[in-house]
């Protein structure tokens, strides 16, 4: 399935901030983020992800089984030190943040590191040749990729894409010459669907998950989010790192890939338990 990059209003437009701060019991603030000021019509395009599903990768180890799931949940809490929130730049490359930084999280939560390594991106971005680069990708192959390939370490591939536009070509060595160490994941169970699975799942590590994006999400400021105005601007790639209920509504904690300045420091949240842009169909597993 894919989805095509709309905008129907030039960025920012202080009309729909206005309207969007008329609607009554919005659970959430709008307001203009410094994330998109300046920014051209293709880098607003590079944020988003024209694909969505290829539903014949197929995910090892796929089972679920019941256990007793606390109320609130968060690694950003539990575990700070594993999250970090990094920025993708002018590349559609949310799908290899997303997937990458859960394989450099996981690890760290499960201490398989002595501290949080950050994995190249840009390795898992140029060398996942079922996806496309830039112009987007799948999180079934893209789960596959780390289970079967793996990525080196950021400080072997660092990344660049953010700033050229481009994923380049797959390294043979790493930055300095030395020889490429790949790091794979051990298994990683997908598409896991629904509100309980994957509760149950982040109890264990961060959650690699698509949603679809519509105009009003680049007027989020904070809150719980939930889809009230505009069209489809494309998909996006993103971690689910927690859960919780705030005034009896219940959300996602989200990490981001587009830096610390947006949201609430690089994160969002959005209302759970009712698959809100269908964010609850499509969400991966890792175990590192």
């Amino acid at each position: 399935m894919l989805f095509f990059y709309v905008i129907s209003q030039q960025y920012p437009n202080e009309n729909i901030v206005q309207m969007l701060k008329s609607i009554p019991d919005m659970t959430w603030t709008p307001g203009v983020s410094s994330r998109f000021t300046n920014l051209s019509e293709s880098q607003l395009k590079s944020l988003f992800n024209p694909i969505m599903y290829k539903s014949s990768i197929q995910a090892t180890n796929n089972h679920f089984s019941d256990v007793e799931l606390p109320d609130n949940w968060s690694w950003v809490e539990n575990q700070p030190e594993c999250i970090v929130v990094g920025d993708q730049g002018d590349c559609g490359s949310c799908w290899a943040f997303s997937a990458t930084n859960q394989l450099s999280d996981n690890r760290c939560i499960q201490k398989l590191d002595q501290s949080r390594i950050n994995y190249s991106e840009q390795f898992t971005l140029a060398c996942d040749h079922l996806s496309l680069g830039c112009n987007g990708g799948y999180l079934g192959s893209v789960q596959s990729f780390l289970f079967q390939k793996g990525t080196v370490t950021d400080k072997c591939v660092p990344y660049t894409s953010g700033d050229t536009g481009h994923q380049g070509k797959c390294p043979s060595k790493c930055i300095d010459g030395s020889e490429l160490v790949l790091t794979k994941s051990s298994s990683y169970k997908g598409q896991l669907q629904g509100e309980l699975q994957i509760m149950a799942a982040l109890l264990k590590g961060t959650i690699q998950t698509q949603f679809i994006c519509y105009e009003d999400l680049m007027y989020y400021k904070n809150g719980i989010y939930q889809h009230v105005y505009g069209k489809i601007a494309g998909a996006h790639a993103v971690q689910m790192v927690g859960y919780g209920e705030e005034n009896g509504v219940k959300f996602w904690t989200i990490k981001n890939s587009w830096g610390q300045n947006w949201g609430e420091n690089g994160y969002f949240r959005i209302i759970r338990g009712q698959d809100e842009c269908g964010i609850e169909i499509d969400a991966y597993e890792l175990n590192p």
